[in-house]
């Protein structure tokens, strides 16, 4: 463990220092530099293949700061680095994680912001941590309270919005709004959702492998789905491998289809919420369904699922879905989302 300051050191210094013997870094900051263009460089020189960053833009400092991640996406594509672009809107920790190989190599967490202020002139401080589960457990809560991701065609739309809605850049005065769910779609639940566990697969037809991420129908057995709603969430495991494999919202009403297996009539047309998950990455991440529900229950006792369970062992009694308790679906799908962004 190192201390980090900007007095006798900066954060700049060690910053680079880690670059130069990573090539993945991870960085959450809700500020930033308006121009990344000398930290592209930076980036550049240490040999770094990927870029991943977290930061804010609320309503209220998309005017202000769209540019800014312009800026970000136009320097990483500069440099040919792999990034992405990240927002969680509740950040406010500086956390910087550091890897090798896919293996964690450092991380720093601190109160300095990725702006040259943070980086080199104000008093910061924060602290370099080595342990490796401890940086694997500090990244995936980073990952997890991610509320979507900015693909750049995201941005350049954003950023001309903005433009249109206030030309004359920044107030001062008062807080300048930009609506910009009509380009981005947070994975949000609301209020009033429900959330199931649905088995893809039977015990004549197990699963082990496969791409998921662009399946649109997830199927019922005999009985009509009556349960089941559009904006409702399914988390989808594979039997066999008994790994989850996704997250889908429903889109659409129960249909009959009277062509597939009669065991499977009804169907619910979907979209996948973890398109990255769902697409073989699954197969080795380890989420299988009834350890993660046993550890849940017997963490916090709490229940499972809806009807106050404290495990999901109906599911292996031929249920085609249970309805999850609140507060574990919404656990289990942050789970999920954080794995999809790894």
């Amino acid at each position: 463990m190192q201390l980090i300051n900007n007095t006798t050191t900066s954060h700049l210094s060690v910053l680079k220092g880690l670059l130069s013997n990573s090539d993945d870094v991870l960085i959450a900051s809700p500020f930033c530099y308006p121009d990344f263009t000398e930290f592209a460089d930076v980036v550049a020189s240490s040999g770094v293949k990927r870029v991943q960053f977290v930061t804010t833009l609320k309503e209220d400092e998309v005017v202000g700061k769209i540019d800014t991640l312009r800026s970000f996406c136009h320097e990483m594509k500069r440099i040919d680095v792999e990034w992405k672009l990240m927002i969680d809107n509740k950040l406010h920790g500086k956390v910087y994680v550091f890897r090798k190989n896919g293996n964690a190599k450092a991380a720093i967490i601190s109160s300095a912001n990725l702006t040259r202020n943070g980086m080199e002139l104000n008093h910061e401080w924060g602290m370099r941590i080595d342990e490796a589960q401890m940086i694997d457990e500090v990244e995936m809560e980073m990952l997890a309270g991610v509320e979507f991701q900015l693909t750049e065609e995201q941005v350049i739309a954003i950023m001309k919005q903005a433009h249109k809605v206030h030309p004359d850049g920044v107030a001062k005065v008062k807080p300048q709004v930009v609506d910009i769910a009509n380009i981005v779609m947070p994975l949000k639940v609301a209020d009033g959702v429900r959330i199931f566990i649905k088995p893809y697969g039977s015990s004549e037809s197990k699963v082990f492998k496969g791409d998921f991420s662009h399946e649109k129908r997830m199927y019922f057995s005999k009985k009509f789905p009556r349960a089941v709603r559009i904006g409702d969430i399914l988390i989808s495991y594979a039997v066999g491998a008994c790994n989850m494999f996704g997250a889908y919202r429903v889109t659409s009403k129960p249909i009959r289809d009277e062509y597939n297996n009669p065991r499977w009539p009804w169907y619910v047309e979907a979209d996948c919420m973890t398109p990255s998950l769902a697409n073989h990455k699954w197969e080795h991440a380890n989420l299988r369904l009834t350890t993660i529900a046993n550890k849940y229950a017997e963490k916090h006792n709490k229940p499972v699922t809806k009807r106050g369970k404290m495990n999901l062992n109906g599911i292996n009694h031929g249920n085609d879905k249970i309805q999850l308790d609140d507060e574990y679906g919404r656990y289990l799908l942050s789970l999920l989302r954080s794995f999809d962004l790894r």
